[in-house]
């Protein structure tokens, strides 16, 4: 049985024809005790019900299981048959993102309220950052990539020369069927960058006080497109259901030889194709 305690104390006196009082409250009257509630819970909230929650879904994702693989233009021979040195590379990745939508909209008012409307969808630059080996390959690697662009003698490289790398990152899970490789985690989603190249290599950084750190290098992609592939699930949109062979890149929508896909005949420009067949953009 609850026994609540409280009340006033208080005492009145009168002195020189002026009343004197004190009036002090002690206790908990139960007065003004709020009803709404027991304890604070509702059926959502108990211990229970979270644990049942986060079971059923699975658990969480974590943050710290990923891979990522990058794939150079063309134009970095070297690069391309040194499978091995890409792999490392890739596997000293410290730190990326899955890039998130930045839909670009824009108001549009007849009468009444005002509607947004959406007509550009923006990508932001993505931000990796990379350890250094001891021979520096990271550096060396996206150096040459950015030489693609402007090289020792004040040249502007092609667009079709430096963005033809793609960028694979891949979210794993120890909860889902391995895919392709036996030896590492399956795959739950992949982010695809398509045309992606390097656009600021950050410098790496020398000191004394440094010396009980590892070397690191903040690259930034920024890309064309990107598209998320999830495995396993059947909620992917028709839009988005077949993402690998979907027509979004610069090179499957414009021939580099001069035409594009408006029909056989339709041809840019006169001369020959020859001296069309490279271009800054």
């Amino acid at each position: 049985m609850a026994i609540r305690l409280g009340g006033n104390l208080g005492f009145n006196k009168r002195i020189g024809g002026v009343n004197l009082g004190v009036n002090i409250p002690f206790g908990d009257s139960g007065i003004n005790t709020s009803k709404v509630g027991k304890s604070g819970k509702t059926q959502d909230n108990s211990i229970n019900r979270i644990i049942s929650h986060v079971s059923e879904s699975g658990g969480f994702s974590k943050p710290t299981l990923y891979k990522i693989q990058i794939t150079p233009p063309t134009g970095l021979k070297n690069w391309v048959s040194d499978t091995k040195t890409m792999k490392h590379i890739a596997f000293n990745c410290d730190s990326i993102g899955i890039p998130g939508r930045n839909i670009a909209t824009k108001a549009n008012k007849t009468y009444g309220l005002k509607k947004e409307y959406a007509y550009d969808k923006i990508h932001q630059e993505l931000t990796a950052t990379f350890y250094v080996s001891e021979g520096l390959e990271e550096f060396q690697f996206f150096e040459a990539w950015t030489d693609l662009m402007f090289d020792a003698n004040g040249n502007v490289g092609w667009y079709n020369d430096y963005a033809q790398g793609t960028v694979v990152i891949d979210q794993l899970s120890n909860k889902v069927e391995k895919v392709t490789d036996v030896n590492d985690l399956g795959v739950i989603a992949s982010c695809i960058l398509y045309e992606a190249y390097p656009k600021t290599v950050s410098p790496m950084r020398l000191g004394y006080a440094l010396g009980n750190q590892v070397q690191r290098l903040d690259v930034s992609f920024t890309f064309r497109d990107a598209q998320t592939v999830y495995y396993n699930s059947e909620k992917t949109s028709e839009r988005t259901s077949n993402p690998l062979s979907k027509v979004s890149s610069f090179f499957q929508n414009f021939n580099i030889n001069g035409s594009i896909p408006l029909g056989n005949n339709f041809r840019i420009g006169t001369g020959s194709a020859r001296n069309r067949n490279r271009s800054i953009f």
